[in-house]
């Protein structure tokens, strides 16, 4: 019997990051994980879009209160995920506003 793993399983594996940029699902396909910090949550669907996001495997953490908050999780992610891209933050920070992490998976040809 096999059972498919979920991306959060994926998400907590620590691998060598230089061996490979992606993984292999069960259905063959191959997948990265796109990692990332906005004060914008709709700017998040932009980039689902924009990446080839699976909308399916977005998953979004926040608010944060401050961006330091938002980087200690982002920090903490980036030790831990095997294949990921991180999506630099574009727009001006502003302290007022609060901040939204996320991640998906994008298909790879």
């Amino acid at each position: 019997m096999y059972f498919e793993r979920s991306s959060l399983e994926y998400l907590l594996l620590k691998r060598d990051k230089d061996s490979f940029d992606s993984y292999a699902t069960l259905e063959g396909v191959y997948v990265r994980i796109i990692i990332g910090i906005t004060q914008d949550p709709k700017r998040i669907s932009k980039l689902l879009a924009i990446h080839r996001g699976r909308k399916s495997t977005l998953i979004e953490m926040g608010p944060f209160i401050s961006e330091e908050d938002a980087k200690n999780w982002l920090a903490l992610l980036k030790s831990k995920i095997c294949s990921m891209k991180e999506i630099v933050q574009e727009e001006e920070c502003d302290e007022d506003k609060l901040w939204y992490g996320f991640t998906f998976e994008q298909m790879t040809d």
